[in-house]
């Protein structure tokens, strides 16, 4: 069914003229011949359900919609065109079929064990019994701490650590808190889901004492403001930051300390299509020049590469930093271009390789129509879209929801640029989270025994081992660590590929002013895009609003 997806939109495109007549069954061989083999299997596999049920069930009903749809078909190939969009729907709704049928729970609410001769207890409960349970329950919800995950110490010897990931990620950090920590060293740790402002909550005098998971841009945001604890100054500081690589810890220095911690570090990787990729004759670009070659031969076969850009919001602008926003980065980076200045007080996006990255950048998109916005998981699991530059935790999703293209894909690194001495050039930006120690903690030797152990090798495999097993595959946790990462359940390929791109991380300082810089690239992005305004003007005039704003924070701050 996918495979006569990609045939048709080489035609018609994914959006077909209505009052065109594309010829169909005369442009591809033996299509009508194809649907009806098609119809057939599908009639076979229902019929075989049936069996199996004794009656008709929703099962079957999902392929009797398919076959349905295949009867107008096969009836009339030209109207594939019209209902193209319906075609697509069912070879999504087909692979959903499949994963449910793979999935067979077991429940079971409980299990007795009773002699031969005793009379089994009740299955359920009797109505006083619910009535008295629901009471219970109604009143105990008046006093319930849901932002507590296990019980709370009240102990001097304890400490407070929010967290503003899910509840299911919290209650495995509870756990191996309760099991591994605090058993060995006697600290008690009271594990609180927070999705609260911890700046709202430092201001009110009730923050924690550390924080996990949080954004990019916090640690030297509080920094700045005197409200968090310089981790340098710790003795055994060196030796944590050895778990992680070269470049990570930058993001979290200000001036001459470091403030926070990697939690987790993604990147951007290449995603293709082997098979669509070998049908056209092509290879997965290694270059950037290869990768520009490409475009003309898949946008002749309408299909698209998709690029990833993240629009700019409130919190992504101060939270997420600049590394992994949008294909900018890169393709500065591997110009030999930086962000920033030297030191640090001012932008560089006024040098001959930025201005030279940001309009090969926007020409992607005005002159090569590279759509901004798509959903690159359907569109690579039908064929639209055969390659595509995405956070490598994507690769979660395709594993996990689309088995009909188990095996036709691939990951590997992205597309680099050629040096003089011939060897290529990966560079890019990165993104992540960070666990931080607030500076009103009580006890910072305690807070700091805590991050140390929890950055620590053995304890973040387990926990990304832990919420796998929870989450399934799609929750495979992105861990900064190093060697907890390798330790992670991948496949060969994956973990060779992704080790060679991780060698390549250039990480982007966070400065005071920091999050104009990322706002002010969107503002003459769209001043290109939309107003069809001149690449290096637009850049240059932001670049000195940029500038105003970083002046000011510094001045600010002293």
């Amino acid at each position: 069914m996918n495979d006569i997806y990609r045939e048709v939109i080489k035609i018609t495109g994914v959006t077909p003229d209505p009052y065109r007549d594309y010829m169909i069954e005369d442009q591809i061989d033996d299509f009508k011949e194809r649907i009806e083999k098609l119809s057939a299997v599908l009639l076979s596999i229902k019929t075989q359900l049936d069996t199996l049920s004794g009656k008709s069930n929703s099962n079957s009903s999902d392929i009797m919609r398919i076959t349905e749809h295949f009867k107008t078909v096969i009836y009339d190939p030209e109207s594939i065109k019209d209902t193209l969009e319906v075609y697509k729907n069912n070879v999504a709704a087909l692979a959903s079929w499949v994963l449910e049928m793979k999935e067979q729970p077991l429940e079971l609410d409980y299990i007795s064990i009773v002699p031969p001769e005793n009379a089994l207890p009740k299955a359920s409960a009797g109505f006083f019994k619910k009535l008295s349970s629901g009471f219970r329950t109604f009143i105990a919800s008046f006093f319930e701490d849901y932002n507590s995950i296990g019980l709370s110490a009240d102990s001097k010897n304890s400490i407070s650590v929010w967290t503003g990931w899910g509840r299911d990620q919290a209650t495995v950090i509870k756990q191996m808190t309760d099991s591994e920590f605090t058993s060995k060293t006697g600290i008690q740790v009271n594990i609180r889901l927070v999705q609260s402002s911890l700046i709202d909550a430092i201001l009110a005098g009730v923050g924690p004492d550390v924080a996990i998971n949080m954004g990019r841009g916090q640690p030297v945001n509080l920094a700045m403001r005197n409200s968090a604890v310089d981790l340098s100054s710790f003795d055994t500081f060196d030796e944590v930051t050895k778990r992680f690589s070269s470049d990570a810890m930058l993001p979290y220095k200000y001036k001459d300390g470091y403030y926070g911690l990697p939690n987790t570090q993604s990147f951007f990787m290449m995603f293709y299509r082997k098979d669509i990729l070998e049908s056209l004759g092509l290879k997965a670009p290694d270059t950037m020049e290869q990768f520009f070659e490409m475009i003309p031969f898949l946008h002749r076969n309408n299909m698209d590469i998709a690029l990833p850009y993240a629009p700019p919001s409130a919190t992504t602008v101060v939270d997420s930093g600049m590394g992994a926003r949008n294909f900018f980065t890169q393709l500065l980076l591997q110009s030999g271009g930086s962000v920033y200045s030297g030191n640090l007080r001012s932008t560089a996006l006024d040098s001959p390789e930025s201005v030279k990255a940001f309009e090969q950048w926007t020409r992607l998109y005005t002159e090569y129509q590279f759509p901004l916005q798509y959903d690159f998981y359907n569109r690579f699991r039908t064929g639209e879209m055969p390659l595509g530059i995405a956070d490598y935790t994507t690769q979660n999703m395709f594993n996990l929801a689309a088995p009909e293209i188990k095996g036709l894909w691939a990951m590997a690194p992205i597309p680099g640029t050629k040096t003089a001495d011939g060897t290529i050039n990966r560079e890019e930006g990165a993104s992540g989270t960070s666990v931080i120690m607030l500076s009103n903690a009580s006890d910072k030797e305690n807070c700091w025994k805590f991050m140390d152990w929890w950055t620590s090798d053995s304890v973040q495999a387990e926990f990304g081992i832990q919420l796998e097993s929870l989450l399934g595959a799609g929750g495979r946790y992105a861990t900064a660590n190093i060697n907890a990462f390798e330790a992670l359940p991948w496949k060969a390929s994956d973990i060779t590929a992704l080790k060679e791109q991780w060698k390549h991380i250039k990480e982007i300082e966070e400065i005071p002013g920091g999050y104009y810089t990322s706002r002010g690239i969107e503002n003459a992005f769209a001043d290109v895009y939309y107003n069809n305004q001149n690449p290096k003007d637009s850049l240059a005039r932001q670049n000195d609003i940029i500038n105003d704003e970083i002046a000011r924070k510094y001045k600010e701050f002293g």
